[in-house]
């Protein structure tokens, strides 16, 4: 699985490497760095089969008080794209984070 491949499991073995042994914290680490690796992981799937394989997109929401959406790739497309850019400044910063409790 890609979370546990690129996410989990290269925290617990460069957390190994340093200090020879597995603590609680560094399992939560991993834990955080699985969910994270998982969540770009279906995002992206999605954004790029949007962006590469759909053709043609056609149709429109309804919404309960009438009004309607036109619906087209980038309607489709801008959730997955702001959620997988809130991702990545969202590591960003918490990098930014440890660097800082190390200074």
């Amino acid at each position: 699985m890609f979370a546990a491949a690129w996410g989990s499991f290269p925290v617990l073995t460069a957390y190994y490497a340093q200090v020879e042994r597995l603590d609680a914290a560094v399992v939560a680490v991993a834990a955080f760095a699985f969910a994270m690796s998982w969540a770009q992981r279906v995002l992206s799937t999605e954004a790029r089969s949007l962006r590469r394989k759909v053709s043609a997109v056609s149709g429109y929401r309804s919404y309960r008080d009438g009004s309607r959406q036109a619906l087209d790739a980038e309607v489709l497309l801008r959730p997955y794209e702001r959620a997988l850019a809130a991702l990545s400044w969202a590591m960003c910063a918490l990098g930014a984070g440890l660097v800082l409790t190390h200074l």
